[in-house]
């Protein structure tokens, strides 16, 4: 099996998910989440670990920290390691809990912290357990909004002083309308091709990062590293969306006033919302005279989701066949709907 890509440095930030061997459940009752939950402040006061957000799952979990000293490593196999013990001996069975290596994906904290954050807190919802993120015991976001007693290693703050430069009630507020405001925005990019990547965020962000990685890492862990650095040219992003439309490119450049070209309209949601092309770039591409208007196909495509909920379908098929033919992965497979 090939090694995922792991990039440790000082205040590097990480969405970090793990999942049941078979899709079994790794909580089988409270006890079970209250002694990971401990484990988790044990990992804080151990390893220095910083953790503003956790979902505990039936059969996966979701964690947002940064491990100022480096050393994810420790942190996940003093995690994982002595939960499986604790699981297995309270159940009294043996065996591997966890499928395999945990996820670690490295976040530019800059442009995507809330994001993952917001991700993080709605896992509940989209797995259509509760219908509001605030009614689900077993996440950080209760804690997040005074509904329940916080516990001392949960560095919530940081989040929430993204939203609001004056610590107040209104940056609580300011919170909860961003994490459950209706629109497909962020959750949707998340889910995206993008975010199968093991790093999350900007092209700089990335090209800094994987200029540090030395041969043997690249090496061990080449698919990784690949999908990594991969970014689809825009080009080739046009060519995916004519083939899903059995359209050639003269059709897809057309623009006439008052008629909707949509397979134009989300080739730029795609082009910038999935693989952050700036509006200049695809106005360029698009033969578009100025980035406003690029601004305004934006807007209408959310509007139009929203609208026509089916049309997320197309967007996933879509998505297939550029993973497929740039990516390098199989077009049969689908999002990790709880990933």
């Amino acid at each position: 099996m090939p090694r995922p890509l792991r990039i440790n440095y000082p205040n590097a930030w990480y969405h970090v998910m793990n999942r049941g061997a078979a899709h079994q459940k790794i909580f089988k009752n409270n006890m079970h989440r209250i002694m990971f939950l401990k484990l988790l402040g044990e990992c804080h006061q151990m390893f220095n670990v910083i953790i503003s957000a956790y979902c505990l799952m039936d059969n996966h979990y979701h964690l947002l920290l940064s491990t100022p000293d480096a050393n994810l490593a420790r942190v996940m196999r003093h995690l994982n390691g002595i939960y499986t013990q604790y699981f297995n001996r309270s159940l009294k069975k043996d065996g591997a809990l966890f499928r395999g290596r945990y996820k670690a994906k490295l976040i530019d904290e800059d442009c995507y912290q809330l994001i993952v954050s917001r991700y993080i807190h709605l896992n509940p919802v989209e797995a259509g357990i509760v219908s509001n993120p605030a009614e689900y015991k077993w996440s950080s976001y209760q804690a997040y909004l005074g509904l329940a007693k916080e516990p001392a290693w949960l560095s919530k703050e940081i989040i929430l002083t993204r939203l609001s430069s004056v610590k107040s009630l209104s940056h609580i507020k300011n919170y909860r309308e961003y994490v459950e405001e209706q629109s497909i925005d962020e959750i949707n990019i998340f889910r995206s091709i993008a975010f199968t990547k093991p790093i999350i965020g900007s092209e700089i962000f990335k090209e800094n990062i994987l200029s540090t990685i030395d041969g043997p890492t690249k090496a061990a862990a080449n698919a990784d590293y690949n999908r990594a650095k991969t970014t689809p040219s825009i080009d080739s992003i046009i060519d995916c969306i004519c083939r899903f439309y059995s359209i050639n490119i003269e059709c897809l450049m057309q623009t006439k006033r008052h008629t909707l070209n949509w397979p134009k309209q989300i080739c730029i949601y795609i082009c910038r919302k999935y693989f952050g092309y700036s509006l200049r770039d695809i106005a360029k591409y698009m033969d578009v005279r100025c980035t406003a208007t690029i601004s305004s196909s934006l807007r209408k495509c959310e509007l139009r989701f929203q609208q026509y909920p089916d049309l997320l379908y197309e967007l996933n098929e879509i998505n297939k066949i550029i993973k497929a033919t740039i990516l390098g992965t199989d077009s049969t497979l689908t999002h990790d709907t709880d990933a």
